[in-house]
């Protein structure tokens, strides 16, 4: 089973190079667990950051909108609410504005004298976060309700990120740190001192890992702050970052006009007397420690999701799904994925589940049958992730988006057995199921 916390102190960096048609450069190591970053860059004709002081173009469904402004625009964030669709603008003004999808100004949140450098969404989609000065400050959407703030940095703070899959804060600003929080502003993690400001922070989908960005540095870390990877490219600063929707990949725009893209590779994972490396050049290395022997499997497209248990190794690329058995690795069960990329594998005893945005959450065995398809009607398939699901032989169970309510399937069937909703009065952090035997 992959271990989900990584220990970059045991980890022993050494430089890789690897020449292709553009300058590449790859971070390996060899620890616990490695996340690295594959980087490489390219140079676009166009102004990659603008401060933009005329207007704010918006598309909806093939409309569009233009809100005028006469000061400047520093970031604009889309919610995550399924139900309405509205976005946060912040700038030099000092105000953060709520806006509707048609471009109907709904709201002015927070309206301050010294301008706001950043913001975003909480996970439900009903407060926001931004920095003023060197505090960090919770807005609840409600009037009613207090903001929660609390001195984050000792100097301006620049960039900030919640993730909404863990739940955690990132921040970063001119004090050269990054710092992890809760949502109720205990520190979790505060690095050392940098060469330069923190510009840039990101989170991973998976809320497992995050970018740090600043000059001539990207920066991988996991949640709990630790740094597994720097790189150094000549790119100027780091001004802002964006995963892919597999989280595999990020794509940084630079100050200097490039766009750095960067792969995350050599991911570790183990099962009893099972490791399997996932390497840069879309292979899988399996060893077996008792035996010491080694397997290498070669993968046509890049692999995005990986999971190890059970005496079964399951593999996703953005087309296909490859489901190994520990004692054949030679001819796997192949499925064709036709909904796009996998975001969550879970495994049990006699099969596993996969999710994605599209198809919803699918039970299949490890013969590649598909037993059972459960529709999301409340929570989105692609915001589940392993603290919100869990699977036994018989039973899934699901926690809802405001985290109170647990449902429970037949994972046979795909049916939900409402008589055993869980309730909860404060939000759960974790959903585990177990098997009982008598």
């Amino acid at each position: 089973m992959g271990s989900s916390c990584l220990f970059p102190d045991l980890v022993e960096w050494r430089k890789l190079w690897k020449h292709t048609k553009e300058q590449c450069w790859v971070f390996g190591g060899v620890g616990m667990e490695l996340h690295c970053l594959h980087v490489c860059v390219c140079v676009v004709c166009v102004p990659v950051f603008m401060s933009v002081r005329a207007c704010v173009h918006v598309w909806v469904c093939a409309c569009v909108h233009v809100f005028c402004m006469f000061v400047a625009l520093v970031c604009m964030y889309w919610n995550m609410s399924i139900s309405i669709v509205v976005h946060s603008t912040d700038g030099e003004d000092g105000a953060i504005k709520i806006w509707s999808k048609t471009g109907m100004l709904r709201t002015i949140l927070v309206q301050t004298s010294s301008p706001i450098y950043s913001c975003c969404w909480s996970p439900d989609s009903d407060q926001v976060l931004y920095a003023g000065g060197k505090t960090l400050i919770i807005k609840p959407l409600q009037p009613s309700l207090k903001p929660t703030q609390w001195k984050a940095h000792d100097s301006l703070i620049l960039t900030l990120d919640w993730s909404p899959t863990n739940n955690l804060i990132v921040s970063g600003g001119e004090d050269r740190k990054y710092k992890v929080w809760d949502s109720y502003g205990r520190n979790i993690y505060s690095s050392l001192l940098h060469d330069s400001p923190i510009i840039s922070l990101a989170w991973a989908p998976d809320g497992e890992l995050f970018a740090v960005g600043a000059f001539d540095t990207l920066r991988l870390c996991d949640k709990t702050g630790w740094s597994h990877s720097l790189e150094k490219a000549s790119t100027g600063t780091v001004l802002r970052m964006a995963w892919a929707g597999d989280g595999t990949q990020l794509a940084g725009a630079c100050a200097n006009g490039q766009v750095v893209f960067a792969q995350v590779v050599n991911r570790h994972l183990e099962w009893h007397n099972l490791e399997a490396f996932v390497n840069e050049d879309n292979t899988i290395s399996v060893k077996d420690i008792i035996n010491d022997s080694k397997e290498s499997l070669e993968f046509h497209d890049r692999i995005v999701r990986v999971s190890l248990a059970w005496g079964h190794l399951i593999v996703t690329t953005p087309l296909q799904c490859y489901i190994y058995n520990s004692r054949n690795w030679t001819t796997p069960v192949t499925l064709d994925l036709k909904n796009g990329s996998i975001n969550l594998i879970k495994q049990a005893e006699r099969h596993f589940l996969i999710a994605d945005c599209m198809s919803g959450v699918q039970i299949i065995s490890y013969e590649g049958r598909q037993l059972s398809l459960i529709k999301m009607a409340g929570p989105n398939a692609g915001s589940l992730n392993d603290l919100t699901v869990s699977l036994t032989n018989d039973t899934i169970a699901i926690r809802n988006q405001d985290g109170k309510e647990i449902h429970i399937y037949d994972a046979l069937t795909g049916k939900e057995r409402t008589d055993r909703t869980v309730k909860h009065q404060v939000k759960a952090t974790h959903t585990h199921t177990y098997t009982h035997t008598l």
